[in-house]
């Protein structure tokens, strides 16, 4: 039924309406976000414009009717998987606007960044993919990124990250640094975008979301609302 809101806290948060398009970007449990909302709805597509983990069954799809006709219960998951069977490749962007744009679907999620399992990441030009007629951009970061250093598996790109920053070699990322980070790479905050603080998992995480927030909170206008995610919230989904 069209303009019916999904029954689970992100999608309560985000105001999710079907037929909407959600694409998940930033880094720090993307994948784990899109497929959670995925689930949590009807019809629903579950793809990316970058790569994403193999799923056990995918359509490779070459038309809006041949969605439409697959869609079913369980998230129906668009791509190919990449030569090298490692990764699952998107649908062709024609495509993939077309599925958005007739709204065949309950809800459109979507993987739209990468950053190969950290929390948070240096940009390179043209990221993220943010298909058109997405609805909704959620830019993920990490809490657990606060005090991480350059070698850590926690940070994507880091060399990047720490020259755009202007860190030394020891340094680490602090609440400013990662502030700075957000708001001075393009691609991490959008304008209109929900900025989601995941990981806030434990009492340390917590705090670390604390002092995160306290950072990024003077330079927030250009983001609509920022969400905390995890388990030490109740509901799991809090709007801040």
């Amino acid at each position: 039924m069209p303009g019916t809101m999904f029954d689970s806290p992100l999608a309560r948060v985000l105001g999710l309406r079907r037929g909407d398009t959600v694409a998940f970007t930033g880094s720090g449990g993307k994948t784990t976000c899109a497929e959670a909302l995925a689930r949590s709805a009807g019809r629903t597509v579950l793809t990316t414009t970058t790569k994403m983990r193999v799923p056990e069954r995918c359509l490779d799809p070459r038309s809006v009717d041949e969605v439409a006709a697959a869609l079913g219960p369980a998230p129906l998951i668009l791509g190919r998987v990449a030569d090298d069977g490692r990764k699952l490749v998107g649908p062709p962007r024609d495509v993939l606007e077309a599925v958005i744009a007739a709204r065949v679907a309950d809800l459109v999620v979507i993987e739209a960044d990468g950053s190969r399992g950290a929390s948070v990441k240096g940009y390179r030009d043209q990221e993220p993919v943010v298909p058109r007629g997405a609805d909704h951009v959620v830019v993920l970061i990490g809490v657990d990124a606060l005090g991480t250093g350059r070698h850590s598996p926690l940070v994507h790109r880091a060399e990047r990250l720490w020259s755009l920053l202007g860190l030394d070699d020891e340094d680490v990322l602090d609440a400013p640094a990662l502030a700075r980070a957000i708001f001075e790479q393009p691609g991490y905050l959008p304008a209109g975008c929900t900025l989601l603080l995941n990981k806030v998992d434990s009492p340390q995480a917590l705090d670390a979301a604390h002092a995160i927030h306290e950072a990024i909170a003077p330079r927030l206008s250009g983001a609509a609302r920022v969400l905390w995610r995890g388990r030490m919230l109740k509901g799991e989904v809090q709007a801040r």
